[in-house]
């Protein structure tokens, strides 16, 4: 198993590389089919990603 990278290498990906490096990009992707906004932004969290509730509400609103 790989160890989990480090803020800054999660400081130079996209969020969608940071959900793949993660292992995350699956749960993800499946919080988004099911518009489960809470677990969205728990992922973002997770990765590092600054303004997480923002993002994700720009996403859910696309949708």
């Amino acid at each position: 198993m790989s160890a989990r990278p480090t803020s800054d290498e999660l400081a130079g990906m996209t969020a969608n590389e940071r959900f793949y490096a993660l292992g995350t990009l699956g749960a993800f992707d499946a919080a988004r089919r099911t518009r489960d906004r809470a677990a969205m932004i728990a992922i973002y969290r997770d990765a590092e990603v600054e303004n997480a509730e923002q993002c994700v509400d720009r996403i859910l609103a696309a949708d």
